[in-house]
This record gives C-alpha cells, sequence and structure tokens, in this order.
C-alpha cells in the first residue's frame, strides 16, 4: 500500500469521524433540550407540593432550602 492511498484512508477515516461527531452533537442536543424539559416540569410540580403543603398547615410556603420532612 503506497502513501497515496495511506493518506486517502486517513482521510475517508476522518471524515467518517466527523459524520459521527456531527450526529452524536444532534442527539446531545436532543437529550439536553429532553433533559431541561423534565427540570422545568419537577420544578413546577415541588412547587405545587410546597404550596399544598402550606395551605393544608397554614404556614407561608418555603421558596428556598432541603426539605426536612
Amino acid at each position: 500500500m503506497g502513501i497515496v492511498d495511506r493518506l486517502f484512508d486517513a482521510m475517508r477515516s476522518t471524515i467518517e469521524m466527523r459524520g459521527d461527531i456531527d450526529r452524536n452533537a444532534i442527539q446531545f442536543r436532543s437529550a439536553a433540550d429532553t433533559l431541561l424539559d423534565h427540570e422545568k416540569r419537577l420544578v413546577r410540580l415541588e412547587t405545587l407540593d410546597e404550596f399544598r403543603l402550606a395551605q393544608r398547615s397554614s404556614r407561608p410556603p418555603r421558596l428556598s432550602g432541603p426539605r426536612d420532612e
């Protein structure tokens, strides 16, 4: 195998890797968007739960800090 063949193989491998990287980047962005959506939903649910608990015990809701249940 000559040097030209090796160069073409190296270039082909580089192009294939670039395509894989691009596909992985798209999948990563999609997963990050999904995770962010789930995080926002969880925050809303936690907020609703805090207000529900506050109404039940007639105390103002805590807006930050860890739960001490």
